[in-house]
């Protein structure tokens, strides 16, 4: 039974059954033991805890079911289960639901356990089932299949919400915000797809010098990144930034770099990620020629790339269908990294590719004291009915989150959902030690909260200096000028393939699974429809007609056409 299960669970989920691996089942026994209980069922305790009924679990699990489980739930649903116990719980759900199943259990001696002597082959060979013991693994799994009209259910046991009651409002607490967050994805795509496709093309051919920002993997190994961000705690520690300068390396949002080098601080690199409006960050100074090394994505505000700076990398993101592409086809040159979509997550980020070994945030509060607090770089902060104004224009609902002292801080609904999304990574980050300076934030797990002066050493900067300088030298190497040779037929090669695919939408009569596939296939086309393409697919799951349905095929062809015409009209600017 074992070797079925594990065979099974290799390809459900390869990370856990590396680590199912590494567990001698004689060590799970001291925690987890099995009891049989009248009526011949078996239940298992953890720390001689029951995991299920002791009664009838299995008659429990069906009532359970029944009163949890409300929605009419269809395939393209998803159950979040916490907790597996020796299995009752996730073989109900199995057979009451044709929808995606994902199992979150929170003790690897549980999961040991119930491998070992419980037959799941059936349901861990199922790809619509997923079995973790991670949050991140739920969240990604939110990210990569959620749609916005996807049914979500939560089911567990009686037991594990009595014993494991706070684990279960973390993980309730965790899926709400991954879904919050991939709808936040969708319409933030469905606002700037028009800008990311003109970006990404005027990004490609307006410069002809980028590094790929995987040039500099490990280079900074050892050393110590400090990531500047523009919250108010930032205004403290200026002045020991300034003090103690020769002792790191500076990767600043671009928000915060005019105050910065207002106050004489300048920036070693500095992060672009915003799709629109970037000169509006710059007042005093002059854009087009800034003193530092630019990190972008091609979808940055193509006003970006036309800054003369030390030099201009670009980072790419493995949620984006366009940038698997390019690493397909560039598979030496582009290496996909998993970031935030918020400018401090890329700079996180980039300090790992980097390599850096301390990794210290200044200005990292996603809080706010008062009413009426300015952030550091003197942007007006206001509060009315319930949200939060800033510069009386940028409206965010208002919420209150725990703060590094156990207090309640005023902070906004956005904030909590990266909050939660930098806890997960920070948790997970073994290789680096990662510190903020805030003295009032809300509490991320993973960092540790201290003074400047606690936190640095007296490591020499001197090869920090030699590396940038290097940097600086303009001319261009062998493999800078192949990447963006290369980078530029690519590119070149997507703008043909959506020309070569507007004769077939033009002439489609009747709905085809083989179009939209076309489309999935197309990634600048695909960023102008996706939304469209989800909503039709949403469709899919309700009782249309079949003259409904081709009349909403057409509008999707229709749309893909203008689309179409979009990518020449940008080619030619």
């Amino acid at each position: 039974m074992f070797k079925r299960n594990m065979r099974a669970l290799k390809n459900n989920n390869l990370y856990l059954w590396k680590k199912m691996n590494e567990i001698d089942i004689e060590s799970v026994k001291k925690a987890v033991e099995a009891h049989l209980q009248p009526g011949n069922a078996i239940v298992i305790t953890y720390n001689n805890v029951p995991l299920d009924d002791i009664n009838n679990p299995y008659e429990r699990t069906k009532q359970l079911w029944h009163q949890m489980i409300k929605s009419q739930l269809v395939k393209n649903d998803i159950v979040f289960i916490f907790g597996l116990g020796l299995g009752y719980i996730i073989k109900r759900a199995y057979i009451e639901t044709p929808s995606r199943i994902v199992l979150y259990e929170p003790h690897v001696e549980v999961l040991r356990f119930a491998i070992e002597y419980t037959d799941l082959e059936r349901e861990l060979s199922d790809p619509r089932v997923l079995v973790t013991d991670t949050f991140e693994q739920c969240s990604e799994f939110v990210r990569k299949k959620y749609l916005s009209n996807d049914k979500i259910e939560v089911f567990f046991n009686d037991q594990y919400g009595t014993f494991a009651n706070d684990e279960l409002g973390k993980f309730t607490s965790n899926i709400l915000a991954a879904c919050k967050n991939k709808l936040a994805d969708i319409e933030t795509g469905y606002r700037y797809r028009d800008a990311w496709v003109e970006n990404i093309i005027k990004n490609t051919f307006s410069k002809s010098n980028y590094y790929s920002i995987n040039f500099l993997k490990n280079k900074f190994e050892g050393k110590t990144a400090l990531i500047i961000g523009a919250g108010p705690s930032l205004k403290k520690d200026i002045e020991k930034i300034k003090v103690n300068r020769n002792k790191f390396v500076i990767i600043a949002v671009n928000k915060i770099y005019e105050y910065l080098v207002e106050n004489g601080i300048q920036p070693d690199f500095t992060v672009f990620i915003d799709a629109e409006a970037t000169s509006f960050n710059f007042k005093n100074v002059i854009p087009e020629h800034l003193d530092t090394n630019i990190i972008m994505t091609l979808k940055t505000d193509s006003f970006c790339s036309r800054i003369d700076a030390k030099n201009t990398f670009l980072i790419f993101n493995n949620d984006e269908t366009i940038f698997s592409y390019l690493h397909s086809k560039m598979p030496d040159m582009i290496k996909l990294t998993d970031f935030s979509g918020t400018t401090t997550g890329v700079a996180y980020f980039v300090a790992k590719i980097l390599g850096f070994e301390k990794i210290i945030f200044a200005g990292l509060d996603l809080a706010f004291k008062s009413n009426d607090e300015f952030y550091a770089n003197n942007e007006k902060l206001d509060i009315k009915n319930g949200d939060v104004i800033i510069n009386q224009a940028n409206i965010k609902k208002a919420v209150y989150l725990e703060g590094i002292n156990g207090e309640k801080l005023l902070s906004r609904e956005d904030y909590a959902i990266y909050a939660n999304e930098l806890s997960e990574i920070f948790s997970c980050d073994k290789t680096s030690k990662i510190y903020n300076l805030t003295d009032f934030g809300v509490k991320i797990k993973g960092m540790i909260y201290d003074d400047l002066d606690n936190i640095l050493d007296d490591k020499d900067k001197s090869s920090i200096d030699k590396i940038l300088e290097e940097l600086s030298n303009k001319r261009l190497s062998k493999k800078q000028v192949i990447f963006n040779e290369t980078l530029n037929k690519e590119v070149l090669d997507l703008i043909q393939q959506c020309r070569d695919l507007k004769e077939t939408f033009l002439t489609a009569k009747k709905p085809s699974s083989e179009i939209i596939k076309k489309i999935t296939l197309a990634p600048l086309l695909y960023i102008l429809v996706e939304k469209d393409i989800l909503n039709l697919l949403n469709r899919t799951k309700e009782v249309i007609n079949m003259f409904e349905f081709t009349l909403e095929f057409k509008s999707l062809c229709d749309k893909a056409v203008e689309s179409i015409e979009k990518i020449e009209k940008f080619s030619k600017q």
